[in-house]
């Protein structure tokens, strides 16, 4: 019986690891959909959300897709494999001069920006999805040349948006998107059964969390984000 309970736990965890992404499309936003306090990351990682920042309404912002795999879980969990916990809210705004001024801002907050047509950055995604486009040697060799400008991978998320998604670019966005990092450190903030060491991570990149935004000059999207390990 006790073999058949340890069965079923670990089947559970590789279930929860493999299919936990969820993706929303939406076309409005209530109270209940975005509701963050469920999340196993830190709220002080995401305060620049919108309705988080309470000088930035939905009233501005129509959200068109939720993408995360950091909701709270009541089944057993133990991470049996490396992954990044994410959030992504993707917001259209039709209001030009209210996106130029939010551009604008966190641009003049950012620690640092990629390009997502750029090949001098690197990302977070699961061990899996990285182990499918590079062999081992290639991971450990740009995490440790490029460990001060990795961010979020977009590809799993936005691969179903064609104008959101681009497979030709590092992060998945399309050419021309600028991805901007507000909050960045390489320590562990998440609860101790997602502590995961994955060998091919250097020392100083072993855990961490990014934060930011994505957008592109002239298109009507701004993308929020945020990744811990």
């Amino acid at each position: 019986m006790k073999k058949i309970g340890i069965i079923l736990i670990i089947g559970l965890n590789v279930l929860s690891c493999t299919f936990s992404q969820k993706s929303k499309d939406v076309f409005s936003v209530t109270e209940e959909l975005l509701k963050r306090d469920n999340y196993v990351i830190p709220d002080s990682l995401f305060l620049f959300f919108p309705d988080n920042n309470k000088s930035i309404k939905y009233e501005n912002l129509n959200i068109i897709k939720i993408s995360e795999n950091a909701e709270k879980t009541e089944i057993p969990f133990k991470a049996i494999f490396f992954t990044g916990y994410e959030i992504i809210e993707a917001y259209q705004c039709e209001n030009k001069e209210f996106l130029q001024q939010l551009q604008e801002e966190y641009s003049s907050k950012s620690l640092f920006v990629v390009k997502s047509e750029d090949k001098d950055y690197f990302v977070i995604s699961s061990e899996r999805e990285l182990l499918k486009a590079y062999d081992s040697l290639q991971l450990q060799d740009y995490y440790t040349r490029l460990k001060d400008k990795v961010i979020l991978s977009f590809k799993e998320s936005f691969n179903d948006m064609p104008f959101l998604y681009d497979s030709t670019t590092i992060s998945g966005l399309p050419v021309g998107y600028e991805i901007l990092v507000l909050k960045s450190g390489n320590k562990f903030v998440l609860p101790e059964d997602h502590l995961y060491e994955w060998s091919i991570l250097p020392e100083n990149l072993k855990h961490g969390y990014r934060s930011g935004v994505a957008f592109k000059e002239g298109e009507p999207y701004i993308i929020y984000w945020l990744v811990a390990w």
